[in-house]
């Protein structure tokens, strides 16, 4: 299992600043990186960035956002293990997916043969406008598409919806999941629908960290037209959400999420946690 992260500030502009508190937990060693993929929104639109292939070192994730101008993004590293060595690099196999405002990435270890045959099978009997949404073959975007069934249920792919709706199609998606394969495969899922920043932990650990302002970063890591103008991040909230099955350096602010539980964190970064 690799990473995750998703990430929401109230300001698009200060993303680099609002990362900084969270860094520590942003890394993976050389290694330990398969692939990775990032979706983020702006102006409006969903932009994704994907490197199927594994990269030549280490990958820092604080460095790999920082330049971005987005108040909410996701984005995934794939451990080794993610990707067998006899698969052909894909862009499609490289979360996050998407559908239409909707971004999904989610971890866990991987099912059995059995299991994904028996998975495929259920995404088989989607609508077909979601079953041609496919594009790849890995679990995970099987699991995705479940989730939109389960929303589409709910009315929720045609109107914004609460994340009260979201929380519910992901915990309904996980049932389905489980009747598939017989069994409750450990899973942590993140969500993002240009509104929402939504989390699930089953069985693998989440950490939230919640951020106030920019302590201690470094001007010279700042963009030109705003160094020397102290106080300018004072107003900056921002909150991640990291799943890392490997380590998760202690971090001033990170704390673990109970297992079974769901984290929404709104646009206006209010964070709340409930049980799944």
């Amino acid at each position: 299992m690799g990473k995750l992260l998703g990430f929401a500030t109230n300001d698009a502009d200060r993303l680099r600043a609002a990362l900084y508190g969270a860094r520590a937990a942003l890394g993976v060693p050389a290694g330990r990186a398969a692939a990775w993929g990032v979706g983020f929104y702006q102006a409006g639109e969903v932009l994704l960035q994907k490197r199927p292939r594994p990269p030549a070192g280490a990958v820092d994730l604080f460095t790999l956002l920082g330049g971005l101008r987005t108040d909410l993004v996701l984005a995934q590293v794939l451990a080794p293990e993610d990707r067998p060595a006899d698969t052909e690099p894909r862009n499609e196999d490289t979360p996050p997916y998407r559908f239409r405002s909707f971004l999904w990435m989610d971890d866990g270890p991987g099912l059995s043969a059995e299991a994904t045959r028996a998975l495929g099978e259920s995404a088989e009997a989607l609508p077909p406008f979601l079953r041609r949404n496919i594009r790849g073959g890995q679990d995970g975007e099987r699991v995705f598409h479940l989730f939109l069934d389960e929303l589409r249920t709910r009315g929720g792919l045609d109107r914004d919806v609460g994340p009260g709706s979201l929380s519910a199609a992901m915990a309904a998606a996980l049932v389905r999941l489980d009747a598939a394969v017989g069994g409750s495969p450990p899973r942590a899922v993140l969500l993002a629908d240009g509104q929402h920043l939504v989390g699930v932990s089953r069985g693998v650990p989440l950490w939230l960290y919640e951020g106030r302002g920019a302590p201690g970063f470094p001007e010279e890591l700042d963009e030109p037209s705003r160094r020397g103008r102290p106080g300018s991040y004072e107003h900056v909230r921002s909150a991640a959400v990291i799943s890392d099955a490997v380590t998760v350096p202690p971090t001033e602010g990170l704390r673990q999420l109970p297992d079974s539980s769901v984290v929404v964190v709104s646009h206006a970064v209010e964070v709340d946690v409930r049980p799944l």
